[in-house]
C-alpha cells in the first residue's frame, strides 16, 4: 500500500472512519471551549486548518512573527505555546503573530519566504531547512537535562503486538513526511528488516500531528504508530488518560531535540535579544512555570552536530 496524506479527514481505515472523524472534532471543540482570550497574540492559521484566526486590536505596526510546527494538532499547539508566545512578546517589546501550518514542509516554506522571524520546528524539518541554507540554530530546549529525544513505536495494549516485526499485514500511522520520529525512524526500521511500506503494512498514512497518531492507536483505529517521545511523555505526565491504553514497543536511540531556529538574515541585535530572553527564562518564576508546562528545563545554545544522527538515518533511507 502506498502512503496517503491524511489531514483531519482520515480515510481508508475501514468502518471506523466516521467514528474517528467525529471523535477528533469533539476533541478539538473541547480544547477550543477551554481557551481564554489573551492580549498581544495574533493567530494565523491561514484559514486552511479549519480554525478561525483570532484578531488582536492592539496589534499595530511591526510584530514578532513566530511559527510552531504542528507536532501536536493546531489548537493543542496554540494552547500549549500561547504563554510562551506572550512571554516572548513582553520580552522583545513587540506583539507576537503566531503562525501555524499543518505540515512541516509548509512551516519551512514560511521560513523560506521570509514570513517568519523565529520558529519552533521538528528535528527532521530542521535538517531539510538547514540543507537549503535558509535557517540557523537559535536555541534548543533541555528535557530532563539533555538536548535529545527519542522516537517511540506504539501500539494498543490489547493488540497482541509484541514487536515491530508483528506489524506485518497491519495498519500503521506516520506523522509527517519531514518528521524524524514520526516517519524517518520507522522507515529505517523497515529497511533493517528488509521491508518497505509498500509490502509490509496493510495500510499506512500520515496524521500530521503526533497526538492524532496517539489517539488513533488509543481508539484501536490503527494497529501502530511512530511518534515523538516528548509528546507521549507530556501526556503521560499531564493527561495520562490519553495514553492509558497505549503501549510503547520500543524507544529509539537519542537524536537532537526539536530546535528553535531563525532565518539566516536575522539581525544580530534581534538574535541576541531573543537568546537573552530564552536563555534566562528558567531564572524567573513566571518563565520557569511556563517551561514546566512544556516539560522543558531551560533553553541553551544548540549544536548542529547533535543532528548528525538524523542525517545518517536520512542517508540510509535515501531521503
Amino acid at each position: 500500500m502506498k502512503v496517503e496524506a491524511c489531514r483531519f479527514d482520515i480515510r481508508k481505515i475501514g468502518e471506523h472512519t466516521l467514528f474517528f472523524c467525529s471523535l477528533l472534532c469533539m476533541s478539538l471543540l473541547s480544547v477550543s471551549c477551554g481557551e481564554q482570550t489573551r492580549e498581544k497574540v495574533t493567530v494565523d492559521f491561514n484559514q486552511r486548518d479549519g480554525v478561525n484566526a483570532s484578531t488582536d486590536s492592539t496589534l499595530r505596526g511591526p510584530a514578532l512573527r513566530v511559527a510552531v510546527a504542528s507536532m501536536i494538532s493546531p489548537r493543542e499547539t496554540f494552547s500549549s505555546y500561547q504563554e510562551l508566545m506572550e512571554y516572548l512578546s513582553r520580552g522583545i517589546g513587540l506583539p507576537t503573530e503566531f503562525k501555524q501550518r499543518k505540515s512541516y514542509a509548509e512551516t519551512n516554506q514560511l521560513l523560506a519566504q521570509g514570513q517568519v522571524d523565529v520558529a519552533f520546528i521538528c528535528s527532521g524539518a530542521y535538517i531539510s531547512a538547514k540543507a537549503a541554507g535558509e535557517i540557523e540554530l537559535l536555541a534548543v530546549p533541555l528535557s530532563r537535562g539533555r538536548p535529545y529525544y527519542r522516537a517511540y513505536i506504539i501500539t494498543h495494549k490489547q493488540s497482541g503486538i509484541q514487536s515491530f516485526e508483528d506489524f506485518r499485514g497491519r495498519s500503521f500511522a506516520f506523522t509527517d513526511p519531514l518528521s524524524h520520529t514520526g516517519y524517518a525512524y520507522a522507515l529505517m526500521r523497515l529497511r533493517e528488516i528488509g521491508a518497505s511500506t509498500n509490502d509490509y503494512f496493510s495500510d499506512s498514512f500520515f496524521t500530521y500531528a503526533h497526538d492524532n497518531s496517539i489517539l488513533l492507536v488509543d481508539k484501536q483505529l490503527v494497529h501502530g504508530a511512530t511518534i515523538d517521545g516528548l509528546i507521549y511523555d507530556y501526556y503521560a505526565r499531564f493527561e495520562p488518560d490519553r495514553v492509558r491504553n497505549v503501549k510503547i514497543l520500543e524507544r529509539s536511540v537519542e537524536y537532537g531535540i526539536p530546535p528553535v531556529i531563525i532565518p539566516t538574515n536575522t539581525a544580530e541585535s534581534m538574535k541576541r535579544r531573543l537568546r537573552d530572553i530564552l536563555f534566562s527564562m528558567h531564572e524567573s518564576e513566571e518563565g520557569k512555570a511556563i517551561l514546566d508546562k512544556l516539560l522543558i528545563d531551560r533553553f541553551v545554545e544548540g549544536r548542529d552536530s547533535d543532528y548528525d544522527g538524523i542525517r545518517d538515518v536520512r542517508r540510509l533511507i535515501g531521503k
